[in-house]
């Protein structure tokens, strides 16, 4: 669940109660209540930046795609520094598929706070989504020197790496994964398929084995298909 902003100035007591409200029915996922309270706020307080980062937040959850980019935009406006606006607005235009403008928000909001491992791991993220697997392996990796626990960043940097038939490599990110998330099958199921891509199929075969015993059943007997295939090929 994404969190609201906190305006650090203290405003009149109605202002208060307003901001409150808003962020307590936010929190609870009422989220039409949480708007309503967002629009009397902003009426009482237009020119406040982070304001309209809550309202664009509540938008977002709603479904208003549009509504919540014109309010990130206009926190923008009262405010080119606020880091958390760019950041928003670039989540949202990547969701909505919009690489080149999530990028360019990514880079403003690292210009602005470029210590959030977060910041890279989104920009990477957009960035192997548009088919700049390098330039994104590039960002995973500021990421994981920020923040080394950040498993997000070592499993999606491991599919860039096998886009770029990086499979040794790869495998070692997978490992991460496997070593933070040991019931997730999925992980289990990648390693095979880049073992398999080194020839290593008895190994590959063991990983489709454990992916399958982890709930990966389908899918893993599909890939052991296709290895075996590939390895009578060979």
């Amino acid at each position: 669940m994404a969190c609201l902003m906190i305006c650090p100035i203290v405003h009149a007591q109605s202002t208060q109660k307003l901001l409150t409200s808003g962020q307590d029915y936010f929190d609870r996922g009422e989220y039409k209540k949480a708007l309503n309270a967002f629009e009397k706020l902003l009426k009482k307080a237009p020119d406040v930046a982070d304001y309209y980062v809550n309202r664009g937040l509540t938008k977002e959850e709603l479904g208003n795609t549009n509504g919540a980019i014109d309010d990130y935009s206009k926190a923008l406006q009262l405010d080119s520094n606020l880091s958390t606006a760019w950041e928003c607005r670039a989540s949202l235009y990547a969701k909505l598929k919009r690489f080149d403008e999530a990028i360019s928000d990514f880079d403003k909001a690292i210009e602005s706070n470029g210590k959030r491992a977060m910041l890279y791991h989104g920009r990477g993220l957009a960035k192997y989504k548009s088919g700049r697997a390098q330039e994104a392996i590039v960002d995973f990796s500021m990421a994981i020197d920020m923040a080394p626990d950040f498993i997000e960043s070592y499993y999606i940097r491991a599919f860039a790496k096998m886009s770029q038939k990086q499979y040794e490599s790869a495998i070692g990110d997978i490992d991460k994964m496997i070593e933070a998330k040991p019931t997730y099958g999925g992980a289990y199921l990648t390693k095979a398929k880049c073992l398999g891509e080194l020839k290593r199929y008895a190994e590959a075969f063991q990983y489709c084995e454990m992916a399958r015993d982890r709930g990966y059943k389908e899918e893993a007997e599909k890939l052991r298909k296709l290895l075996k295939e590939k390895k009578d090929q060979d």
